[in-house]
């Protein structure tokens, strides 16, 4: 069990806090466990309401993650529409929903159209379906994981609608990748090395596909230095139940960069925002990285900066003049950078319905016919390639 010693001290520490009243009584009055549902708790607590900024507020959440833990804890419900799941190898997952045929259908639809676009507009077209960790795991006993049967009807329904769709799924399991590989154990998201290797595996299908021209040593991890920053990372799922939650704890999170010399920019139109330099200098968020602080800050973010509306990168050193436009969720923010190395300018577009975005949402096909993109990619996860936000789809344009 890692860090047995270190848990115990730092809940000895933090139950003489409590002891000496700092927090109040409702915060433990809101723990209650659900009687008809062995092992699940209900997370209705005062900790939701208390401000993140307010400097007890961490403290807070590794006590009550010391509690879950103690008391095997599984599944932790947050809100009415939000649950954190421990599966049995002991990662967090958010709760996934069933989507039905029709939505998938009315998804594919609009897939469809947006590929004919780009067809039109001379690029050739490319789904890159990412896997979530949800798929290949164990949930516990009671909740449903609708994952795995989501994600291969919305594969079938492509392939049935004539999109050319690179499976990532399929190729994780012929390579042997295990989720613990491929995933964060706090956060949804993948590990930087997954982003690089998916990358080289998205250039051999535009390459044998439709002649697309890269250099593989781009590609290979190789030709790269790995910083690995150990006990760093609390990813989304472990920021609400807390660092101590699993055996495993928090996170490493490895720092990719170039051993071979870089010239780029980066753009940012919504915010008037330009960035000229290295690799490091631009692609790379580094402030996300350069402090360990659990709570505030998310070092997966150093990887393009987090999410934008619109953002452009362009590689002055490019072997080729290639142009590639991709509509992406967050699991692009681990391929983007490397993506970038291998054409001239990447094009990202991030259509989702998120309130918090600088600017408004960018019609990608009036953005193709702008363009004028050699290629177009779609790279989402599986769960948010069919999501729906206030009855609205995404693929709506």
């Amino acid at each position: 069990m890692k860090g047995i010693v270190k848990d115990i001290i730092v809940f000895a520490s933090i139950s003489i806090i409590v002891a000496a009243g700092v927090f109040s009584k409702s915060f433990y009055d809101g723990i209650k466990t659900v009687s008809d549902e062995p092992g699940i708790v209900n997370f209705i607590s005062s900790i939701n309401e208390i401000d993140k900024s307010l400097s007890y507020h961490d403290s807070l959440v590794d006590l009550e993650s010391l509690v879950l833990r103690v008391t095997g804890t599984d599944y932790v419900k947050k809100s009415e529409d939000e649950t954190v799941i421990k599966t049995a190898d002991d990662l967090l997952c958010f709760n996934d929903y069933y989507v039905s045929d029709e939505d998938i259908a009315t998804i594919c639809t609009n897939v469809e159209k947006l590929k004919t676009i780009a067809n039109e507009n001379g690029a050739e077209f490319l789904y890159v379906l990412a896997p979530s960790k949800n798929m290949d795991s164990v949930f516990p006993a009671g909740v449903e994981n609708h994952s795995l049967d989501n994600y291969a009807r919305y594969k079938n329904a492509l392939n049935k609608s004539g999109v050319d769709v690179l499976d990532l799924k399929a190729a994780k399991e012929e390579q042997g990748i295990s989720n613990s590989e491929m995933f964060f154990a706090t956060d949804h998201h993948w590990k930087p090395e997954s982003g690089l290797w998916a990358t080289g595996l998205i250039c051999e299908e535009l390459s044998s596909r439709y002649g697309f021209e890269y250099d593989e040593y781009y590609t290979d991890i190789n030709n790269y230095n790995l910083k690995v920053y150990e006990d760093w990372f609390l990813g989304s799922e472990g920021k609400k139940v807390g660092r101590y939650f699993t055996a495993r704890g928090v996170d490493d999170i490895t720092l990719i960069t170039p051993k071979f010399e870089t010239s780029m920019v980066e753009k940012q139109p919504m915010k008037n925002q330009t960035r000229s330099g290295s690799f490091e200098e631009t692609v790379l968020y580094q402030e996300n990285i350069n402090e360990r602080d659990y709570y505030h800050l998310s070092p997966y973010s150093t990887y393009s900066g987090g999410d934008f509306r619109l953002q452009i990168m362009q590689n002055l050193n490019a072997d080729n003049d290639c142009k590639i436009l991709m509509v992406r969720d967050s699991f692009a923010c681990a391929v983007s950078p490397f993506l970038a190395l291998n054409c001239s300018e990447l094009y990202m577009l991030d259509i989702r319905h998120h309130e918090n975005y600088v600017g408004k949402k960018v019609n990608p096909a009036d953005y193709i016919a702008e363009i004028k993109p050699d290629y177009v990619i779609v790279l989402y996860n599986e769960v948010k390639a069919i999501d729906k936000s206030d009855g609205r789809y995404e693929f709506f344009f």
